[in-house]
This record gives structure tokens, sequence and C-alpha cells, in this order.
């Protein structure tokens, strides 16, 4: 192994503990999975985009980095370390070559510790009504840029209610109703331990469902026929739907009592005629 000065080794052992949790090792190998492409961890060796994700976040730099961006670290702010190669340029035969000899920690510093400009591509244009309701909630909303085209967003949380979190990995407007669903749905107290296969169906569809109603009401847009696909896509049958109505009915009723003031007229005249 070659040779690392002691806050290399520190660093390293961060990793190594990490295996002592199993899931919490799984837990930050899917934050790892998930770094985006706009970030420039994104090219980083594997062991420090784990060290990145290990610290709970999916973009890290060097203070002068984040200078370089227009943002500065907050101050109190600490850094982590990352493993950083040795090199030392070696002559033989008349020509140079560079060896590595060791490795060292190089500090960095959390996106989430930092304040300025906006990264590029990051903010959306158009802000969703409801980002209050996420105000309101404590709930903070991230945009990154994009890891795939499968993975939009993520709503991630641990067992107390007051804990989540939404990352979006879009500027889609009916992924950002379908993470704070999930989100509402906490709140009331149903949402599932995702880790069933049927309770994450069942989530799901509470969320999807929901997102839809709540991006006509506050949006005036349509996106039911999606909604509808994406559900079908579970193999869900009517039956099953009607038995999560009342979950869902408590997500939108939760969402239209706190986000009352961003609530869009345009569609009371289809509401007043659903209760006639």
């Amino acid at each position: 192994m070659h040779p690392l000065n002691q806050k290399a080794r520190d660093t390293l052992d961060q990793i190594t503990a990490a295996f002592d949790d199993p899931e919490h090792l799984i837990d930050t190998l899917t934050r790892a999975a998930l770094i985006p492409n706009t970030s420039p961890c994104i090219k980083w060796s594997p062991a420090n985009r784990f060290l990145v994700a290990l610290h709970g976040t999916s973009d890290a730099r060097g203070y002068r980095q984040w200078q370089a961006m227009d943002r500065q670290v907050k101050k109190g702010a600490k850094s982590f370390g990352i493993m950083v190669p040795r090199y030392k340029t070696i002559e033989e035969d008349g020509e140079e070559d560079s060896v590595l000899i060791g490795f060292l920690a190089a500090p960095v510093f959390r996106i989430e510790d930092t304040e300025g400009d906006p990264l590029p591509e990051t903010e959306p244009k158009q802000i969703p009504k409801l980002q209050a309701l996420a105000d309101t909630l404590g709930i903070p909303v991230t945009y990154t840029g994009a890891v795939s085209d499968r993975v939009l967003g993520l709503y991630r949380h641990d067992e107390n209610p007051n804990s989540g979190t939404i990352t979006l990995y879009t500027h889609d407007l009916a992924t950002f109703y379908h993470e704070i669903s999930h989100a509402l749905h906490h709140r009331t107290g149903k949402l599932r331990n995702n880790k069933n296969p049927n309770n994450q169906r069942n989530n799901e569809i509470v969320a999807e469902i929901s997102a839809a109603v709540l991006v006509h009401l506050f949006e005036g847009e349509q996106v039911g026929r999606q909604a509808i696909q994406y559900v079908q896509s579970y193999e869900a049958k009517k039956s099953h739907l009607m038995k999560l109505l009342p979950e869902i009915m408590q997500v939108l009723d939760l969402a239209v009592s706190i986000g009352a003031t961003d609530y869009d007229t345009d569609a009371e005249p289809e509401l007043s005629a659903c209760q006639a």
C-alpha cells in the first residue's frame, strides 16, 4: 500500500468505518451513484465520490474553487478530506515519468456550507407555486443536474416526519409536486416503509395521483393522463386505488390548507361544479 499522511489515513478510516453499518453503507452508495453530471465530483475516484456522499452532499469543492463560482464558504463551516494522489517525477533512460508515491487529504467544502450565486443550470426558471409550502414545512428543496432519464427526483427521510429533504434532477413541475406529495404523505403518518415492494407501490400511487391534482390546482396544467399511465405501470386495479383514496385526500387537504395563499383561483369554478 502507498504511504499515507495522518490526515489521509483518517480520511480512509471514514470509508472503512462506513462498512460497519450495512443500511448506512447502502444509503451512502446510493447517494454516490446519484451525483449529478453538473458536479465536478462525478469525475472523481470511486473512493472520493463515496466520501462526498458520506458527508451528505452531491457537490464539494475546494475553498478557491467555490470562490471561482462566486460562492463563499459560510463562517464556521468545516471541511472534509478527499484522497489526492502524490506523484514524483523520475528520470530513467533519458525519459521522465511520474510515479505514484502516496496520498494526501485535500480539504473540500459541501455546497450546503456555501452561499452566493446559484450554480449554472441548477435553479429552475419557473418556481413551483407550492415552493412556499415546502419552505413552511421546513423541507429543503435542492435542484441538481440530471443523473439519468429514470431518476428525476428523490424524497429522503427517516422515521421522523420532519426530517425529509427533496432533491430534484429536473425542472419538471410534475416531479416537484410528486416529491412534495411524498413529503405531505409522510406528514399524515401514512407513508409506508419502501423496503416492501407493495408499500413502495402504494407510496408511489398516492404521490403520483396527488401530484396530478396539485399541478392542476396550483399551476393550472393537466398531467392526469401521464399520472394514470404511471399508476398503470404498477398494475393497480380500480379497487386498489379506491382503498388509497382516503390517503390521497389527506395529502390534498394538507396541501390546500397550508398552501391556500398560493391557490389558483382559475381552478375554483371547476371545483365548485364538483361540489354541486
